[in-house]
């Protein structure tokens, strides 16, 4: 029997392992309970975790016996997860200790495809992932009994790869990478793991370390690169529509978003002393007019200013200006929003729906929610759902969003233009680049309250 521990030192669960050659599972644990949450329990955590922020580094294994092995040989900075596939709450539990992560899985094919999968996750979590894969035939416990601590350590010190590395060493063991057409699909495979890490000097680090192997210039790995941040962010983009759309059927009374805000300038300049404009990289730039689908957080953006009036108007329009908007359409809507307001006119859906083409069939794209149970007929069944739990927390999502998606555009036509040009113009566009990069990490690692004000009361 095994003790399962939460962070704090306290006995939650158990886990029995089955010693007889049984019909059967191995391992058997406790059910799930109100303590005990598989999915963000990890084994010997709280003796770990000290260990780990001394050693700025977390080693994690697959069963209970790795780590119980591991400790003996004096090995602390060690946890597993378990037996379940890792999960994103594992990671954040592990990333206060240290982003340092160490994977150490079995050599089945069954435990290196868990820690291809777990490596994913936690590039996603912004970790710095290294992977270790031992001889055959050996898991943490048996290697550590048989060759000892020091033959561990060593094989730590010298085996252990980033996963750009590790991959391509995969690729190399299974032919794959003397095949040009699997060669290209290993890369592109790379690729993809790369576009997921949420810093930009993390991912421009990667591709290039990922060209010394590959050989077939920057520039291809770069635009392959933007191809796969794109395909990122319209995943982002469907998950926000999703969540928002959850978080819009949650209880709130409305009424206490009513209310007048301060005056504001509308236009270019608008944001400029929260903080959060772009201005000054954004000198010269024509952004592209594609009137194509428009992305989920740029519609709710004028859902919010069009159902909560001045004080919401007021915020959204003191954070962002028009140039932020992909959808010309959308960009146009907002801006005519603040003419009125700045006017002094009344901004409300009637007025929209009365209007000349397209603001009527954008309006009722915006604000009607085609696919959920109507407000009237919620009404007659007796039930009262309100949209919005905290309307300016999900005007602060959308705003993150919307600047994010925008920067991560700007810095790939920065990036694309800069390979075309020379001398000063070309110094001129990277230092526009680093500038971009540096606002979109700003954006990636604070939370939205900490990007925007919050509203004035």
């Amino acid at each position: 029997m095994f003790p399962i521990f939460n962070a704090a030192g306290k006995v939650i669960a158990f886990g029995g392992r089955i010693l007889k050659d049984e019909k059967g599972p191995k391992y058997i644990n406790s059910p799930q309970t109100r303590v005990y949450n598989k999915s963000e329990a990890l084994y010997g955590v709280h003796l770990a975790k000290n260990e780990i922020r001394k050693q700025q580094e977390v080693i994690l294994v697959e069963g209970y016996t790795d780590v119980v092995s591991l400790w003996q040989a004096g090995i602390e900075n060690v946890v597993a997860s378990s037996g379940t596939s890792l999960t994103v709450a594992q990671l954040q539990i592990l990333k206060r200790y240290s982003p340092n992560l160490l994977m150490i899985y079995d050599a089945d094919n069954a435990g290196q495809a868990a820690m291809i999968r777990g490596v994913e996750l936690a590039l996603q979590e912004g970790m710095d992932v290294r992977m270790l894969s031992l001889p055959d035939g050996e898991d943490p416990d048996s290697f550590v009994r048989k060759f000892g601590a020091e033959a561990f350590r060593n094989v730590r010190k010298n085996d252990a790869l980033d996963f750009v590395t590790f991959k391509i060493r995969q690729a190399e063991a299974d032919g794959s990478w003397d095949d040009p057409l699997k060669k290209q699909r290993v890369i592109s495979n790379i690729v993809q793991s790369i576009a997921i890490m949420p810093n930009e000097v993390g991912r421009e680090t990667m591709i290039l370390h990922l060209n010394k192997f590959a050989k077939i210039g920057d520039r291809a790995l770069f635009n392959e690169l933007g191809l796969a941040i794109s395909r990122q962010s319209r995943k982002t983009e469907k998950s926000y529509h999703h969540e928002n759309n959850a978080d819009r059927n949650r209880s709130v009374d409305p009424s206490k978003t009513g209310g007048h805000g301060a005056s504001l300038a509308p236009g270019r300049d608008s944001g400029r002393e929260k903080g959060v404009s772009v201005d000054s990289v954004t000198a010269g730039h024509t952004k592209t007019e594609r009137p194509g689908s428009i992305p989920g957080y740029e519609k709710e953006i004028i859902r919010l200013m069009l159902t909560y009036g001045d004080r919401m108007i007021d915020y959204i329009g003191s954070n962002c200006n028009p140039d932020l908007f992909e959808n010309p359409n959308i960009r146009m809507f907002f801006e005519d929003i603040i003419t009125r307001y700045s006017a002094g006119e009344p901004v409300e859906v009637d007025h929209y729906t009365g209007r000349e083409h397209p603001f009527p069939g954008l309006t009722g794209e915006i604000v009607l929610d085609r696919y959920s149970v109507s407000e009237e007929g919620n009404r007659k069944r007796g039930n009262v759902i309100k949209k919005d739990s905290d309307p300016f927390k999900t005007a602060r999502g959308a705003m993150k969003t919307l600047m994010m998606q925008y920067l991560k555009k700007l810095h790939r036509e920065f990036q694309a233009t800069s390979t075309s040009l020379t001398g000063n113009e070309r110094e001129e566009a990277l230092k526009k680049q680093v500038q971009v990069r540096k606002e979109l990490s700003r954006f990636e690692t604070l939370p939205a309250e900490d990007l925007f004000t919050k509203e004035e009361q």
